[in-house]
């Protein structure tokens, strides 16, 4: 008698858990560790065209103010659409910080058809330098400096797992 009392109850208690939505945890954000830097500056911006592939890169060099002894925390690279609540910065797009200052960066990725800021980020809100991409049937690509409380980039950013959630065209390489 008991031994079926205990059956029904783990069963009561399994019926429960599957019906109040309790169990094991979905993934969340990537953890990014992040320090206190809000000094820095985007010194290079570089567009270099590939005519056999008809691709255009960007290159984007410049320095944090700021380290990491610890090498524990992270910065990144965030991009910015225009139709989108949110900046973005993928998992893959996190680095790390220098031992001692100043943190030189440079990266550089293919550009996607379309119009977007892309930003140096320290923490989500935390803007250390920023460039908008657009596309001119006349001249071409275009990139400018902006001011890091642009409209288009002075927004929160997600951090969001590679290959969560992609542009379109998926673009792996792409800012």
């Amino acid at each position: 008698m008991r031994r079926l009392l205990a059956m029904l109850a783990a069963g009561a208690v399994s019926v429960l858990t599957a019906l109040s939505g309790a169990g094991p945890a979905l993934a969340g954000e990537p953890v990014w560790h992040r320090i206190p830097c809000g000094s820095g500056a985007i010194d290079l911006l570089d567009v270099e065209t590939d005519e056999v592939k008809g691709i255009n890169y960007l290159t984007l060099a410049g320095h944090l103010d700021c380290a990491d002894p610890k090498q524990t925390a992270t910065f990144g690279y965030a991009t910015y659409h225009e139709y989108e609540p949110q900046g973005v910065l993928y998992d893959i797009r996190l680095r790390p910080y220098a031992t001692t200052a100043p943190t030189p960066f440079q990266e550089t990725n293919a550009l996607a058809p379309g119009a977007i800021g892309i930003c140096v980020i320290t923490d989500r809100t935390v803007r250390i330098g920023c460039v908008g991409v657009g596309w001119d049937p006349e001249a071409g690509v275009t990139v400018e400096h902006l001011p890091t409380d642009d409209p288009l980039v002075d927004r929160c950013v997600r951090v969001v797992r590679h290959g969560d959630s992609m542009p379109s065209p998926v673009c792996g390489t792409c800012w």
